[in-house]
């Protein structure tokens, strides 16, 4: 024994929390390096280990950062204990050799020393570091043994060994956390390679099937702390570029061991023990990495797929979900399996086809629970999951919908002026980008914009994942008109703006370019092909882009010369639905139609060219996806061919997807074309058919423009006077009867297939089987109130259970005939049409004429009793008590009448009420200025469901 050395780790072992750098340790180390070096120098190698594992053990009580000190750290002796590692470790991988006891625990001391010492890495001594442990010899041992174990599980019962080489490789993951250049320095690449390795190999998830829920203990051994802990958490920590090429080879050879493995221990999750908590973690700590980058998930988004419902199971266990939420029970490492979780379900909501599957597992209230952990990360990861799952309709039963808009925020501005949170930035603004149209208004309110502005000025900020998305939400802020005047204002933006159409990004061009022409020259544009259009004095055509209703109605109409189509057919689609969109494009030009479709959708076409494609298209085909409606390129493509008018067939690309939002305003009322739904055959013939009945329609028209139905000169001279017609109608005026019954509920079946024959209105008769007078009379009166909805619901009819065609002019022809034969008034109406200087419609006059001279008929508006009456079953009455009680609160007068509802209209009343509660929010709100509020809903017979249609105040 060494009589120098055993003084001074004496007095390490009395001083070691107190003792200084500069006086004490450096000269303690001295000593130690001399006397090992005369040790050594005597070749009695036995005392050489002795002495030097009692200096490891020794250093084990001096507090770590002084000896990861800078003056310190590059002291010779720590070359000393990494080159007698290195022997060490050279000798134990080979197979004729075996380390004794003593050798085995100096082994295990420096490995565990260095793993310590790398818990102290700064930018101060990462150098030192580096020239310390990125040794050439040291990892092409460590290579050599991994490749061992990965290969034939050797040196799995050896368990010290085993442990050190554990050790070691914990020092080179934690040296090289967050060091992006050295994680891809070239002899650490090939180390990444061996580790992959290990947790590809089939030991791994035999070590980790032989973990037992019953177990009493609560630490894991040294094979399963390698497999099980080790390895995975290097990889989880691993953030160079060789992402790439390891995580598909993890896909390919964990996802499937992965669901055995969740089969296993996930239905056991009420008695899950520490071991098995600290493995799963880990584990989905691995695939939270795997799903980060689309380039890696979408080839494997099947195996994902499948694991979906195992870690909601997970979510959803109140026993761990205790231990992040309650400060008493509070458990770290439950908190980072449940924190893997999410942003492992994250990352696969970015995927269309993945979100489907997510939302359809109803996990909204999961992610709202979720919010209340008690770490920030995890609960603003909730919240940029509720950002992606939530529906319009979710967001507006949000109690509070501005503290999503807060916590983006206050998120963002940290992400800005914190360099550690930079890298979190490009994550942040994805979500953002995900916003819908009430959470924008509040981030609006609270000045976020001020804030993307920087991200898109800063240099500092990466061009494409924080520049380009800051200004792709910017572009999405410009369809709101408060946003818009505040981003009009800003000089400084706009004038950042227009330099960046000379970009050499394309990506910064485009979206510079898209902000440009919604801020300023959509409106300028649109002025000018008005004037293209309104050439030619007195002209007298019908507008192509009326709607059905305005046709119908042949309301005084400013006549336009018809446009001349460049292209039958403007496909808008998202870039993720391509291959669906192409492949309709390419049926359609066999067809001989003429189509444009941006092909180079990415970076292609310019807003000029949209804008264009759609002016000088007959048709515009809204290809409907989620993706789609996140897309504010697709967005903008949509929103300009709805404010012109176009002639939009809405094609549903998802499986079950419904569009709400703006997407939904846009296509309500229409009827979607379900491709996933139908084989692609029979869509494709359905929207042939489609444009072939809206053409027919359309030339029908035409010829009753040409023969002089419906629609009158607009000629000066030949314009209809509204006061000529006022002074030509009598204070009388008696209804003409035809041959028919006086009224037509009085018709019999026989009657109403005369009346429809004798019209040629054959067309109607399939609608109208087994109908009498009063069952005409009913579907008159649906079809006056809704003229739009009751059009496509017949036409939908007709053609899907009858293959036949409804033109639009037979539909106008029914209700014009009909309309001489129903009763001039009943009771109601006698009530509403008294009092003196009342003018009676002559029902001789034209539509066209009663139009232009409207208002001409003036009714009493009826005295109400009650604003609203309620028809309830009893078994439904505390929720209909306390619909009846809120509605009482906001001063509406309500009448309650309980009678026994079928089963079939208690579901109807189910139904109907999420759309009854809206509606009495909007009527609250604007009572002071309408007397009254009508409203019309059309059952979506696919969906087993109600639509509001209209909603029309007198």
């Amino acid at each position: 024994m060494n009589t120098k050395i055993i003084q001074n780790c004496k007095h390490i072992m009395e001083y070691g929390k107190t003792i200084t750098i500069d006086n004490e340790i450096k000269l303690l180390f001295n000593d130690f390096v001399d006397e090992l070096n005369k040790i050594q120098n005597s070749k009695n190698r036995v005392t050489f280990l002795n002495e030097l594992r009692r200096i490891v053990e020794t250093m084990f009580n001096i507090v770590e950062n002084k000896y990861t000190d800078p003056s310190l750290l590059n002291h010779d002796l720590f070359i000393i204990l990494r080159d007698q590692y290195i022997d060490l470790l050279n000798k134990w991988k080979k197979n004729d050799e075996v380390l004794n006891d003593d050798e085995q625990y100096l082994f295990f001391n420096i490995g565990a020393l260095l793993a310590n010492m790398t818990n102290h890495v700064n930018t101060n001594n990462i150098q030192i570091f580096k020239s310390l442990l990125l040794n050439q010899t040291l990892i092409e041992l460590i290579k050599q043994c991994l490749n061992d174990v990965s290969a034939t599980g050797k040196y799995l019962n050896d368990n010290l060994n085993l442990s050190s080489l554990g050790y070691i490789i914990t020092a080179l993951q934690r040296f090289q956390l967050r060091q992006v250049n050295i994680q891809d320095d070239p002899i650490l690449s090939s180390l990444l390679d061996l580790v992959v390795k290990c947790l590809c190999s089939a030991n791994y998830t035999d070590v980790f099937k032989q973990l037992k829920v019953e177990s009493v203990e609560d630490k894991l051994n040294i094979t399963q702390t390698f497999f099980l802990v080790t390895c995975p958490k290097y990889i989880i920590h691993y953030i160079g570029k060789q992402r790439e090429t390891i995580y598909p080879i993890i896909s390919e050879n964990l996802l499937k061991r992965c669901n055995e493995l969740f089969e296993k221990f996930i239905p056991l999750i009420v008695n899950w023990n520490k071991c098995i908590i600290e493995a799963m973690e880990k584990l989905i700590g691995i695939l939270q990495c795997i799903s980060y980058q689309h380039s890696t998930l979408a080839p494997y988004k099947n195996e994902h797929s499948k694991l979906i419902v195992h870690i909601l199971t997970i979510l959803n266990a109140q026993n761990l979900i205790k231990q992040i939420i309650d400060n008493d029970d509070y458990n770290q490492m439950v908190s980072f399996l449940i924190g893997y979780c999410i942003r492992y379900i994250y990352y696969l909501s970015l995927e269309p086809n993945l979100l489907i599957i997510i939302q359809n597992q109803n996990v909204t209230q999961t992610f709202y629970a979720l919010t209340e952990a008690k770490d920030k990360e995890n609960k603003f990861n909730c919240y940029r999951m509720l950002a992606i799952i939530l529906t319009e309709q979710d967001v507006k039963r949000l109690a509070n919908p501005r503290k999503i808009a807060s916590v983006f925020t206050t998120y963002l501005k940290r992400a800005i002026v914190d360099p550690l949170w930079i890298l979190r930035l490009p994550r942040l603004l994805l979500s953002l980008k995900i916003q819908h149209e009430q959470i924008k208004q509040e981030l609006i309110n609270l000045d976020a914009i001020s804030l993307l502005i920087q991200c898109t000025m800063e240099p500092k900020f990466d061009t494409i994942t924080v520049q380009q998305n800051a200004l792709e939400i910017v572009l999405a802020m410009t369809f709101n008109e408060q946003a818009a005047t505040i981003l009009k204002t800003d000089e400084k933006f706009m004038s950042h703006a227009r330099s960046l159409l000379s970009s050499e990004v394309k990506g910064l061009q485009k979206v510079a370019e898209g902000i440009l022409w919604k801020l300023e020259q959509e409106s300028e544009y649109i002025i000018e092909q008005d004037k293209k259009e309104q050439t030619g004095p007195n002209m007298q055509v019908v507008d192509e882009k009326l709607s059905d209703r305005e046709i119908a109605a042949s309301a005084p109409i400013t006549i336009q010369r018809k446009p001349t189509y460049k292209y039958d057919i403007m496909i808008s689609y998202s870039h993720n639905d391509k291959e669906l969109c192409y492949r309709i494009q390419e049926q359609l030009l066999k067809d001989n139609f003429r189509v444009w479709l941006d092909r180079d959708n990415l970076y292609g076409a310019t807003m000029h060219s949209m804008a264009d494609a759609i002016e000088y298209s007959e048709f515009v085909l809204i290809c409907m996806s989620d993706s789609y409606k996140q897309s504010v390129y697709c967005q903008s493509e949509a929103h300009y061919a709805f404010e012109r008018r176009c002639h939009i067939i809405p094609l549903i690309m998802k499986s079950q997807y419904r569009p709400d939002g703006w997407l939904g305003f846009i296509v309500s009322g229409k009827i979607y074309i379900d491709f996933p739904k139908l084989n692609f055959d029979a869509a494709y013939q359905k929207l042939k058919m489609e444009i072939q009945q809206y053409r027919t329609q359309k030339n029908d028209i035409k010829q009753s423009c040409a023969n002089g139905e419906r629609l009158i000169h607009l000629d000066q001279e030949q314009s209809v006077n509204r006061d000529s017609i006022t002074e030509k109608i009598p204070d009388n005026v008696v209804r003409k009867i035809s041959a028919y019954a006086n009224c037509v509920v009085s018709w019999t079946e026989e009657n109403v297939k005369d009346f429809l024959t004798d019209k040629n209105l054959e067309a109607m008769i399939p609608l109208c089987e087994n109908m009498d007078g009063q069952a005409l009379h009913r579907f008159y009166q649906m079809c006056q109130t809704n003229f739009d909805a009751m059009y496509q619901s017949s036409k939908t009819e007709l053609l899907e259970l009858h293959k036949k065609i409804l033109p639009i002019n037979v539909y106008i022809r029914f209700i014009t005939e009909l309309k001489k034969y129903v009763p001039i008034c009943d009771l109601k109406d006698k009530k509403e049409q008294t009092g003196p200087n009342m003018q009676v419609v002559d029902e001789k006059l034209s539509d066209r004429e009663i139009a232009a001279s409207a208002p001409i008929t003036i009714q009493r508006k009826p005295t109400y009793k009650y604003d609203i009456m309620i028809s309830y079953s009893h078994n439904d009455k505390e929720l209909c008590y306390r619909i009846q009680e809120q509605l009482l609160k906001d001063n509406f007068r309500v009448l309650s009448y309980g009678q026994k509802l079928n089963e079939e209209m208690k579901r109807v009343v189910n139904q109907f009420l999420s759309i009854l509660m809206v509606l009495v929010k909007i009527m609250h709100l604007s009572r002071s200025a309408h007397e009254n509020c009508i409203f019309s809903v059309r059952r979506d017979e696919r969906q087993n469901s109600y639509v509001l249609l209209d909603l029309l105040y007198t």
